[in-house]
This record gives C-alpha cells, structure tokens and sequence, in this order.
C-alpha cells in the first residue's frame, strides 16, 4: 500500500463502465445544482426588479400622518429610504372616466415609484401640474408646456372624512408616461408640486403619507409594525407592498417563500443522484469482493481498505466537479435568456425581450455561492454514498472473499406444497418473480431509481406551470376584448342595440354581458349583516352564468331557480381585519330590491375580471330577472370572444366606434398580453422538461447501470437455468417480466408519491386553486417507466445470447 493514488487509478483504469457511469452521474448532479444556484439567484433578482418596477421599491406606505410623525419616521435606524407626499385630491374626467389622484411627491417618493417624465419638467410651485398622458388624451387636452388646466378637486379630510371641493387653475408643467394598468383599471396620476397642498389646503387636511424601505437583512413587517406601536399607528393606516415582499421571501400577510419549491427540487435531484453512485459503487464493491479478500490476505487493514474505495469516489469528484460547474455555469447562461422570457418587457421597463435580457443581467450579479455550495453538497453526497459500500467492502474476510463464497446467500424456503405449483398461471413470469424476491436489495436499489424518476417528472411537470402564475393569468387574460364601463358614472351602460351589433360582427365566437349597479342602503337585506352601501347586484347573460360554474364553492347553477326569480347566486365579501360580517350560504333568505329570494349557491369570485371591488356582498341572478326588477336592459361589461381566422383590425375598429359612442368606457384588447402568457408559458415547459431531462437521465443512468450489472453477475445463474432445461426464448422472457415488473412496480407508487409532492409544492406557492389531478403525467410515466426498463434489460442481453449454457457455468460472477 505504498501508493494510494497509484492502487486508485489502476482500480479505476480497470473498471472504466464504472468510473464512466459514476463521473456522469456527478457531473450533471453538480450541473443542475449549479445552475439552480444561479437560475434561482437569477430569477429573485429579476422577480424584485419587476415588482419593484410595477408596485414601487418600497415595502410599505403609511397615511393619516402629520408632518412631525412622518419626519420622526422617516429618521428611524432600520428605514434605509423614506419619502413624503401630501396629496391634493382627486378628480374625475368628464363621463365618469380615468378617476385621478393628484400627489405632491417629493424626489425620493418619485423614484420609488418609477415616475417618469416624457416631456417637460416636475411641478415645483403650487399653481403648477404634471399628468400621464392617458389622462390628457381623454381630456381632449393637446399636452402643451405651460397649457393652462382648469380642474374641479375634491379633497377629503382623513380623519374626519369631510369633504372640500375647489376649482383651481394649474399650468401643466409635464407630461408623465402612464403607469402600468392605467387604461385597464381607469386610475390616473397626477403631480403637484410637494408644497402644492400645504399652500391650497387647510390645515385639517394635511396629511402625510410616507413611503418606507427597510433597511435589508430586516424583516419589513416586522420593523414596520415596531415602528406603528411605537407611534401608535393604526394597521388601517398601513398598506404594504406585498409584490415586492413576496419577492424579496418576506411572508407577510399572505407571502409565501417559494424558495423552498427550489429547495425541494435540488433535493430530488440531489437523492437521484446519489443513488446513482451508491448503487454504482455497491454493485462494484460486490464484484470485486474476492480482490479486497486478497488485500487483506496480503496486510490491508479495514481503514485502508475504506480509504482506497473513498479514494476512487474523491478522485471522481476531483475530475468530474469542476466540469460540473462549468457545464452550470453554461447551462445557467442559456436559462437566463429563458428566464428573461417569462417577463413582461414592460413590467422592467423595456419595451423589448432582448432588451429585457440586457436589464436582468445588468441587475444581477454573478455570485460565487452557487458554485461553492454545489461543489461542496456533490463532494459530500458523493463520499457519503460511497461510505456504505466502502464499509462492507472493509469488512470482508480474506478467507471467505478468495473463495467467492461471499455472494451466495441460501435463504431459508418454506416447504413448496401442490397448492403452491397450482397457483401458477405463466411460470416464466412466475419465474419473474421470484428472482425480485430472491434478492430484495437489489429489486429496492432498481425500483428506487426509477421511482424517483417518475416522482421528479410528475411533480416538477405538475408544478412547473404554477411558478409563472399562468392559470391566473389565463383567467385575467381570458376573452379577446373587454368592453366596460367605469362604477363611478351609474348611468352609463352599453345598449341592447350595442350587443346585438357586437353580436353580428363577423368573426365574434362568443359574448358574455354582466349588468350591474350599486344597491342603495336598504336594496340588498341580509339577515344578521349591518346594512352597507357597497353591496353590488349583477345580471348575467346565460354565457357568462354558465362560465360561473366554475367558481361555486356550495351549491350549483339551479337554472330553474334562477330563471323564475327565486334563486340567486352569492358572493361573500373579502374579510377585512376589525369588520365581522356573516357569511352566507346555501337555503339562506335574502331581500334584493324588495323581493325574497334563496340563495342557491355560493361562488368565490365573478365569472370576468373586474376592474374593482366595493368589498361588499355581490348578488348575482340572470340578465332577465335583472332587467324585470330594475328596469334597465343595459349592460355595464361586455366580454368579447373571437374566431382565430377572424379580422381583428375590422373588429377593433367597429368595437372603438361603440366604446366612442358611450359615455366612460373603455375597450381592452388582451391580443399582446395572451401572447406573453402564451410565451411565458413555452418558457415555462422548457424550464421543466430540461430539469426533468437532467433528472430523468440520472435515473436512466442508475436503472442501466443495475440492471446492465444484474444481467452480467448472474450469468452463472443463466447457465444453471439453461442446463436444467430453460430455453432461450424463455429466459429472454423472463429477463423482460423482471423489467416490466420493475416498471409496473415503481410507476405504482411514484404517481402517488410524485401527485403528493406536487400538491405540496402548490400549497407552499399559494395556488392550490390551479392544482388539478396529474393524469397526463401519470400516463407517461408508466409508459415511460415501462420502456426504460425493457430497453435498459434487453440490451445486455445480446451478450448473453452469444454465449453458451456451458460458457456461462464457467463465468465468474
């Protein structure tokens, strides 16, 4: 033993399947490890920098404040930014349009919120006005520097609740480009400048609102909810920013850290990847018992015997580790440009993909922890999955091992009976079986692989569409066109004649309507719950009811119910914290404009997407009974459907002709956003199936190496069979029951496992909503499952086909 080293080596020159199927397996465990290092480090930056470019680089505001608290905030040891603003007030366009705020943003504010200027300058007197440029456009208002605006303002006095109107004159000092969702959700900006209020308000109705950032490596709730007991703020008076929260893996409210999603993948691929090389090693280790038992016939102690097979495994890693991390380091490059897809251009501020990929790489700094942590994590799995079989290959006897005997195990039969022969139906596959049973550790080592193969493709397939948040993006998104008009104008509402023109327009597959309208104080009457102004009632068309269905919590669509005007459908309110309001349910009575109804059932949501939410209880019943019993026949949203051949440009301009014809509507194509979820989406597979390739080519690699090795260690076994009788084409057979076995076996408890890793994995993101039973990957996986096993079987077998009964009694096992 004068030369660890060189004894290693040789041992690997010698047993090149083995070192070439153990260096494989490190080599791609380190890989994806890596590049799930840096993917993961990756994709958090670019999550931050989107919420921070769509929600604000803030984590919290808090308003209600006078001047002295907020400054006293805005100096705390754990703020690292802060920002004052006192907002003017409010107004809405003429025809109940884009409802917007006027704010006296400081510089710091301006930043957090990525206000941007197109032309001109921000406001820095008080007769001065910047506006988005939306908001001009629906004006009528050319936007020309130093145009004079004449503006009806509304102000409220945030303790009181007392409201102060005024008509002021302002000289427009910028143009703003419009924030994120101002067409979609009608909400303008405005800016005056920061002492703007203070000049044109009472005292009473100043107050400040300031936007906080936490210092990092803090918690910002936590700091924020000190920093409320200390000045004794109420929660009320606190809004936190929980897009960025989540993004940073705060929990706040209702944030989720989905790092562990990553974690457990990494996990999967980590155990997979150690089986491989225990199994690799163990199997070696059995193979060369009789050249340990020389070892120790000639002077090697145990502890050298360990030393030399975690020698091999170390020289491995030495080799294969370094390459592992290049090929992450690669891989993880390619998997930015895929990552730098799943965003919305405009949501980083871009207006492009590649233009996109230039911002996250820009925002993200290569850090050297990825690498460190899969080096060390594949050094240490790798020396730990060699360490059983190295211990058993310590504890060999000289004696026993130089004989061979060591392989061969006499288990103890029961006594066969003719009860036993006559149960058997097919005796090759009787014969299939009784080998897995023969040897249960190595039936467990083969089944193991291939189990976890199928549970990574099950639960990472399953799981990998909810980390792009596409099913609620695809309810979002749903419908071509939405057609609405804004709550605030009551009166306004697409015709009878509207619908029907939108109806005839060739290329319109489908239109769903919902008319709706504020309930006065005492129009919606539920027993036990305070009489509230922002209950809402709402009739569907019988497109959008039957759309409904797929949002009831209780009870169903009863039809008949509806259509007589006795049955509604209701929505509970959103639980607001200090507000107890009860909840309704089925066979519940409730008054609707005079009239006794029976709830029938109960939906957690509307059957579109709604610009807004009063928070109080929607009632919903068909558009007839609706217009029976308010009288109108128009309808407030319109949702548009059409055929994929049709022309889109003729419809977007007869839908703008109607949108321009009625009062305070608007007209959303959802054409451009579809096509980013349907690329977020391909995206989103990719991402996947490559994680399940690298893991399902681990797992492949350990099903060949067991099943490639069982074949070539029993061949004496084979020859026994053949001298005794077995056919060939029987054995083949038998050899090919084992694998189909193997699979059946596997596929059996790996779709369990895999759908209960996948729920998992979806409840720890916060959508179990979008959690469906994985049925298409469980198909594959006993396909798949099953081909592996009888490919990875019958490939060995050509060598044995080429030998004799008599050559295979003479083969050294």
């Amino acid at each position: 033993m004068n030369s660890y080293l060189q004894f290693v080596t040789k041992s690997l020159s010698r047993q090149k399947m083995m070192a070439i199927l153990a260096g494989i397996s490190i080599i791609l465990a380190t890989t994806l490890l890596t590049a799930l290092g840096l993917s993961y480090s990756l994709m958090k930056d670019a999550m931050i920098h989107q919420a921070e470019e769509v929600g604000g680089h803030h984590h919290a505001v808090i308003y209600n404040l006078d001047r002295s608290t907020a400054e006293q905030i805005r100096h705390e040891p754990l703020v690292n930014d802060a920002g004052l603003s006192l907002t003017l007030g409010a107004f809405t366009l003429p025809g109940g349009g884009i409802n917007v705020t006027i704010e006296g943003f400081d510089s710091e504010v301006r930043s957090m919120q990525n206000v941007q200027l197109l032309e001109g300058k921000f406001p820095t007197k008080e007769n001065e006005i910047a506006l988005e440029q939306a908001v001009l456009k629906q004006m009528g208002i050319t936007g020309e520097i130093g145009q004079k605006i004449t503006l009806d303002i509304s102000s409220i006095n945030g303790s009181a609740g007392h409201e102060l109107r005024q008509t002021l004159t302002f000289k427009l000092s910028g143009i703003l480009k419009n924030s994120i969702g101002t067409n979609a959700t009608n909400i303008g900006l405005g800016l005056a400048s920061p002492d703007a209020a203070v000049k044109l308000l009472p005292v009473d109705y100043q107050k400040y609102s300031i936007f906080i950032r936490v210092a990092d490596g803090h918690n910002p709730e936590q700091v924020i909810s000190d920093i409320a007991r200390k000045y004794e703020i109420s929660k009320n008076q606190i809004l936190y920013n929980d897009m960025l929260m989540a993004a940073q893996g705060y929990k706040g409210s209702s944030i989720r850290d989905s790092s562990l999603g990553w974690v457990l993948t990494g996990g999967l691929v980590l155990l997979a990847a150690c089986l491989v090389i225990y199994n690799v090693f163990h199997i070696s280790m059995l193979r060369r018992i009789p050249q340990f038992g020389m070892l120790r016939a000639i002077g090697a102690e145990p502890r050298q015997i360990r030393s030399l097979v975690l020698g091999e495994a170390f020289l491995l890693c030495i080799i294969a580790i370094p390459l592992g991390m290049l090929a992450g380091a690669g891989f993880a490059e390619w998997l930015s440009q895929m990552i730098a897809g799943l965003f919305n251009p405009d949501m980083l501020g871009v207006s492009s993909t590649k233009e996109a990929q230039e911002v996250i790489r820009s925002y993200h700094s290569l850090s050297y922890w990825p690498f460190v942590l899969a080096g060390c994590v594949s050094l240490a799995a790798t020396l730990l999955s060699v360490l059983v079989p190295s211990r058993k290959a310590s504890r060999v006897s000289p004696t026993v091992a130089i004989t061979g005997r060591a392989a061969v195990s006499i288990p103890v039969r029961r006594k066969r009976t003719a009860h036993n022969v006559a149960r058997i139906r097919h005796f090759v596959s009787y014969m299939a079986r009784l080998n897995l049973k023969r040897n249960p550790g190595r039936t467990f080592t083969t089944m193991l692989s291939l189990f976890m193969g199928i549970v990574v493709f099950v639960s990472i397939h399953s799981f990998s569409m909810s980390l792009s948040g596409t099913a609620k993006a695809d309810q979002l998104l749903e419908g071509d066109y939405d057609l609405f008009v804004n709550q605030n104008n009551k009166q306004a509402g697409f015709s009878e004649q509207n619908v029907t023109s939108i109806e005839s327009l060739s290329g319109i597959r489908e239109v769903r309507t919902a008319q709706y309208q504020h309930a006065e104080k005492d129009d919606v009457q539920i027993k036990g719950a305070p009489v509230l102004s922002t209950n809402e009632v709402f009739g569907y068309n019988p497109s959008m009811l039957s759309k409904l269905k797929e949002f009831m919590l209780q009870g169903s669509i009863d039809e008949a119910a509806l259509k007589q005007g006795t049955g509604v459908i209701a929505i509970n309110p959103m639980s607001v914290e200090g507000v107890q309001l009860p909840h309704l349910k089925v066979g519940d009575k409730i008054t609707v404009h005079g009239k006794e109804m029976t709830v029938v059932g109960v939906a957690g949501g509307h059957a579109y997407q709604r610009t807004y939410d009063r928070l109080g209880y929607d009632v919903i019943m068909p558009s007839a009974v609706y217009q029976e019993l308010y009288g109108r026949s128009d309808v407030q949203a319109v949702q548009l459907f059409v055929d994929p051949q049709a022309d889109r440009h003729s419809i977007e301009t007869a839908l703008g002709a109607i949108k321009d014809k009625v009062p305070s509507s608007t007209l959303v194509s959802h054409e451009e956003a579809q096509a980013q979820v349907a690329n977020t989406k391909r995206q989103m597979n990719i991402l996947a199936w490559e994680f399940i390739g690298f893991v399902g080519l681990i797992g492949a690699l350990n099903i060949f190496n067991t099943n490639y090795t069982n074949i070539h260690t029993r061949t004496v076994e084979f020859g026994t069979m053949q001298a005794i009788g077995m056919e060939k084409r029987q054995l083949f057979s038998m050899i090919i029951w084992e694998g189909l076995l193997y699979g059946l076996v596997a596929a059996l408890i790996g779709v369990v496992a895999g759908s209960g890793i996948s729920y998992f994995l979806h409840s720890i993101n916060g959508d179990l909503a979008s959690w469906r039973f994985p049925f298409v990957e469980i198909v594959w996986s006993f396909i798949g499952a099953i081909v592996i096993c009888l490919v990875s079987t019958s490939l060995p077998l050509r060598k044995v086909n080429r030998m004799s009964s008599i050559d295979n009694l003479r083969a050294i096992d």
